[in-house]
């Protein structure tokens, strides 16, 4: 897509890359929240997880997922890490291409990633009952 930044690094290079596979690219954030923060992209353009339907594909991102993580650990840069990855907009999604940011963490590295339930705890019924309309085949998204 030529108006996408993870799509112009795959195709100029313009990029520290870590690793790379036949469908996968590993390379470090220009705009890191730590020291050695990654971001892991398919090479095609896929703007959101639920898209990605080859399962070759699926399977190499995956695996250049975990090898980075572990490339991390084992060069002893971090022990520590999250993987993050957001799908549209409400999501803060920030560039429509499948795109996973591994951030390595650190004492006191000052970055806050905090999880808030909407509405506090909600009963096992409640989810059971989501997760049947959720396997319905016959419910349409309003």
């Amino acid at each position: 897509m030529a108006d996408c930044i993870f799509c112009e690094i795959v195709h100029n290079r313009e990029a520290a890359i870590l690793m790379e596979t036949e469908y996968s690219l590993a390379f470090f954030d220009i705009y890191p929240a730590t020291l050695g923060h990654l971001l892991v992209i398919p090479k095609n353009h896929i703007p959101y997880l639920h898209l990605l339907g080859s399962e070759e594909i699926q399977a190499d991102l995956f695996r250049t997922l975990i090898k980075a993580c572990n490339m991390l650990v084992n060069s002893n840069l971090c022990s520590d890490y999250e993987v993050i990855q957001s799908n549209g907009p409400y999501a803060d999604q920030d560039v429509e291409h499948i795109h996973f940011h591994i951030i390595p963490r650190y004492s006191n590295d000052h970055v806050h990633i905090e999880l808030e339930p909407y509405k506090g705890m909600v009963s096992t019924q409640e989810l059971n009952e989501l997760a049947n309309l959720i396997n319905d085949p016959n419910h349409k998204k309003t």
